[in-house]
C-alpha cells in the first residue's frame, strides 16, 4: 500500500490472489503501527473506514520494546474518527508452554543440563541475560536452530480444550473468528514485523476461503522483500521499533545474540510451504485443521460471506 508511509510492511491481505474474488479492503496486514503518521490515519480511517485493530504482540514484547498500544487509536481520536475504531489485543499467539516446547525440542542433552543451573544462577548473578554463556544465550541458540518453521509450529500446533488451554487460553482461533465477523471489518492485523504471527493468521484466513495454495505462499513471501534476510535489524522484533526501543534490544542481545537469531529473518516461500505441509500431514487438510481449532465450516462460511465477492460454497 503505497499510501501508507509510517507503518512498515503494510498491504492488503491477498493482494496477489486471483483464484478467489476477494474484497481486498476487508483486511490489511502490517508491522507495528508505532510510527503511524497523520496521513496514514487519513487513509485508514477516512478512505478504508477501518473498524478494528488486531494486535498480535505479546505483553512481554511491549514491555521490553515500548508499549505503543492505543497510539493509532489516539491519532484517530485527534483526527475525529476514533468513535468507530476498536482495538483488540491477542497476546497469547504463542503460549508459554509452546514456546518452551520450541526451546526444548532444539536443545542438546548437554544444553539441557546447563540451562537450569544457569537460570538459577541468573536469579543471584543476573546472568540470565548473558548472551554468550547464560540460559538466555542457550535458549536463543535453540530458537534459532528451530528456525521460522519451528516458530510457526509454536503458533499453530495446539490442542484446544486441553488443561493448558483452560489455564492460559489461546488466541489463534479467537483472531480468526473476530476477522470473520463482518461488522468488525475492515481489520488491520499486525504484530511487530508483520510477517510471522501475522503471516500465519493471514495464511489461515486465505486457506479458509479456498485460496490457491501457491497464492497463500506468495502472500506470505511478499514480506521477504520488506524484511529481507540481510536486513540491518538482526532480529525482526526491532524491525519497526523506535530508536530507544531498538537501542535497548541491541544492548540486551549484543552482536552474538543477534547472530543466534539470524535464522528468523526474512519470509522464505519454502518456510510457508513446509508449514502448510506439516499441518496437512498432521490433520489431513487445512480445513480439517481449522475444524480442529474451532474455526469450523460455520465460521468459514461467515468469512466467505463478507470477504469473497462471489462466494464459492
Amino acid at each position: 500500500m503505497e499510501k501508507i508511509k509510517g507503518i512498515k510492511n503494510a498491504r492488503f491481505v491477498g493482494e496477489c490472489v486471483k483464484s478467489v474474488n476477494l474484497r481486498k479492503e476487508c483486511f490489511i496486514r502490517s508491522g507495528s503501527p508505532s510510527d503511524v503518521t497523520d496521513e496514514d490515519v487519513n487513509v485508514l480511517v477516512d478512505e478504508l473506514q477501518l473498524k478494528t485493530i488486531v494486535d498480535l504482540r505479546s505483553d512481554r514484547e511491549l514491555k521490553l520494546f515500548g508499549n505503543d498500544r492505543g497510539k493509532l487509536i489516539n491519532r484517530a481520536r485527534k483526527h475525529g474518527g476514533a468513535s468507530t475504531l476498536n482495538y483488540e489485543s491477542f497476546p497469547k499467539m504463542i503460549t508459554t508452554m509452546n514456546y518452551l516446547k520450541l526451546i526444548r525440542s532444539n536443545l542438546s542433552w548437554g544444553e539441557m543440563g546447563t540451562i537450569v543451573p544457569y537460570s538459577m544462577l541468573g536469579v543471584v548473578k543476573r546472568s540470565f541475560w548473558s548472551v554468550e554463556r547464560g540460559s538466555m544465550g542457550i535458549a536463543m541458540d535453540a530458537v534459532g536452530r528451530g528456525g521460522l518453521l519451528g516458530l510457526y509450529r509454536a503458533i499453530w500446533d495446539y490442542t484446544p480444550g486441553s488443561s493448558e488451554s483452560a489455564k492460559t487460553g489461546w488466541d489463534l482461533c479467537r483472531v480468526l473468528r473476530l476477522c470473520a465477523t463482518a461488522k468488525r471489518q475492515p481489520c488491520l492485523i499486525h504484530c511487530t514485523a508483520g510477517k510471522d504471527r501475522t503471516g500465519v493468521v493471514c495464511a489461515l484466513l486465505l486457506a479458509a476461503v479456498d485460496v490457491d495454495r501457491k497464492e497463500i505462499v506468495a502472500d506470505y513471501h511478499a514480506s521477504h522483500v520488506v524484511v529481507p534476510p540481510d536486513c540491518k535489524d538482526a532480529h525482526n522484533v526491532s524491525f519497526n521499533a523506535d530508536e530507544k526501543s531498538a537501542s535497548h534490544f541491541d544492548k540486551m542481545l549484543g552482536p552474538a545474540g543477534k547472530e543466534k537469531l539470524k535464522p528468523l529473518r526474512g519470509a522464505p516461500a519454502e518456510v510457508m510451504e513446509a508449514m502448510l505441509d506439516e499441518i496437512v500431514a498432521k490433520h489431513g487438510s487445512l480445513h480439517q485443521y481449522l475444524d480442529h481449532i474451532g474455526f469450523d465450516a460455520k465460521w468459514r462460511a461467515k468469512l466467505k460471506g463478507s470477504w469473497v465477492a462471489t462466494a464459492k460454497m
